[in-house]
């Protein structure tokens, strides 16, 4: 029985990963799907799988349209469930606490999420 209540967009999007304390070397992923309350992104080894209800900072990046400046999506999310896979990388489904949208930081689309702030304040 599929319980979601928002539409799900099939997207492969790019995107870096870091926990609340932001990781040193972020991890580079990729979307499955995406909708506005949540993701499915492909984990890629060798990091470490996060557990259930972990908290992480996540930095899609928007494609730029005519005449205005790249955006990153920034969402502050939560590990709702791993779903493992017979070949290839596992799935990781993510929860999406809080959106907010910034500029990255270094030219060309490339960021250093280390230098980024988090999402918010509030420790969970």
């Amino acid at each position: 029985m599929d319980r979601r209540t928002k539409a799900r967009l099939d997207l492969q999007l790019r995107c870096r990963i870091g926990d609340d304390k932001l990781l040193s070397a972020p991890l580079e992923a990729f979307t499955e799907n995406m909708s506005r309350g949540g993701m499915l992104m492909r984990w890629i080894e060798p990091f470490p799988l996060p557990g259930l209800g972990c908290s992480l900072t996540v930095d899609v990046p928007l494609p730029a349209n005519p005449g205005s400046e790249p955006r990153l999506m920034r969402c502050a999310a939560t590990v709702v469930r791993i779903v493992p896979r017979k070949t290839g990388q596992p799935s990781v489904g993510l929860r999406i606490d809080h959106v907010r949208f910034v500029e990255p930081k270094a030219p060309g689309g490339e960021y250093p999420l280390q230098s980024m702030p988090a999402a918010n304040d509030r420790i969970v």
